[in-house]
């Protein structure tokens, strides 16, 4: 193990909790995150993203990780998340310790997964040509993130917690990112008692409506679309992520 290896797995200032045998947790009480500086790779660009969800700033290592916490912000299961969630720390046979960060924590209605999130052609690039050496660079780097996770997902599993790998493909499936840009640029928009009411009387009655239906009962705003977005990342309304939002887009009311 490097001495910078060693370095991270010894952090000073952190009370380590044992999860089980080899394996200890640093996480906050509040759920902060454990790292709001991310310097792990300098290429990539740091930004966080802030969530009408959960009303906190989620740091984020890159545009890939910011637009998996746009899509949870939009993810109707999701009930909260939170960016660099907690650090684990687990013997790794006899060469000592290595800590690992997942990218979020997510609580969905089912239960508390941890999610990391990464690119397929950055686990999975081309077999290299012997003659192009950063081919050959991206081959090698890409094996050793993914041995790096096989044991991050193998003392998940040996504390009886969930772990999930998100690559860029998948998240493609759950959620089209323009719908999610769509909603979330449209976050912030306030809605009146009454519009609000009105609207889940509706649904609650009816049933899920078109969008352009649910326009029609938002009588006193400016943006009658605007404020029915914004009720996604609440969890007022849900509708399809995967399909372009139009009139015809079909809101469910969520609770």
């Amino acid at each position: 193990m490097t001495k910078a290896t060693q370095k991270r797995a010894n952090v000073r200032g952190r009370d380590w909790k044992p999860l089980c045998q080899g394996v200890e947790i640093f996480r906050y009480d509040d759920g902060a995150p454990v790292r709001d500086v991310l310097d792990g790779r300098r290429s990539l660009v740091v930004c966080g993203h802030y969530s009408y969800k959960t009303l906190v700033h989620v740091p984020c290592e890159g545009h890939g990780e910011e637009n998996v916490a746009r899509a949870l912000d939009c993810i109707f299961p999701v009930k909260h998340f939170v960016g660099q969630p907690e650090t684990i720390r687990f013997s790794i046979d006899q060469s000592g310790a290595e800590t690992y960060t997942p990218d979020f924590g997510v609580r969905f209605k089912y239960g508390y997964v941890r999610i990391e999130y990464k690119r397929l052609g950055d686990l999975w690039p081309p077999a290299p040509d012997p003659k192009d050496e950063y081919a050959a660079f991206r081959w090698n780097e890409a094996e050793k993130t993914r041995a790096k996770l096989r044991r991050a997902r193998e003392a998940y599993h040996r504390a009886g917690l969930r772990w999930i790998l998100l690559t860029d493909v998948a998240t493609a499936k759950i959620a089209n990112t323009s719908v999610v840009n769509e909603i979330v640029a449209n976050c912030g928009w306030p809605i009146a008692e009454d519009d609000l009411g009105r609207l889940r009387t509706e649904l609650s009655q009816q049933g899920p409506l078109p969008l352009g239906k649910c326009e029609e009962l938002i009588r006193e705003g400016e943006f009658a679309r605007g404020e029915l977005l914004s009720r996604i990342p609440e969890n007022t309304i849900s509708i399809e992520l995967r399909r372009r939002i139009d009139p015809d887009t079909t809101v469910h009311l969520s609770k």
